[in-house]
């Protein structure tokens, strides 16, 4: 259920995006010019406060750890190594959760990355 419900929500936005790129010109059909610089222009605004915010105001650290294993200190971390890199890697392809959300997020990616 986890797996699906974290597929879902991957492939949810880029769907909704795909849909909304065929409705736009279906419900807009004459896109004045100026009128879309000045769109374009309160996003980019819209979209740089949070950036200049983050620029600011960024701590090294959060004040408390995001989860329980966060906080927990590791004190048998090994040195990497590409053996170990290249187990890690095929015990993950083998694992059917990873593969259902890999899909989900590969084809919706891969097709609006196609469109655009």
């Amino acid at each position: 259920q986890r797996t699906l419900a974290t597929a879902i929500s991957v492939a949810a936005p880029v769907l909704g995006a795909a849909v909304a790129a065929g409705i736009g010109p279906l419900v807009v059909p004459t896109a004045d010019v100026r009128c879309m610089q000045v769109y374009t222009s309160w996003g980019l605004a819209a979209s740089l406060i949070p950036f200049v915010a983050a620029l600011v105001y960024f701590p090294s650290h959060p004040p408390t750890a995001p989860s329980m294993s966060a906080q927990e200190q590791r004190c048998n971390q090994q040195p990497f190594s590409m053996h170990a890199f290249g187990r890690a890697c095929a015990t993950l392809v083998r694992r059917r959760d990873f593969v259902v959300i890999s899909l989900a997020f590969g084809s919706c990616t891969g097709i609006q990355q196609a469109w655009a």
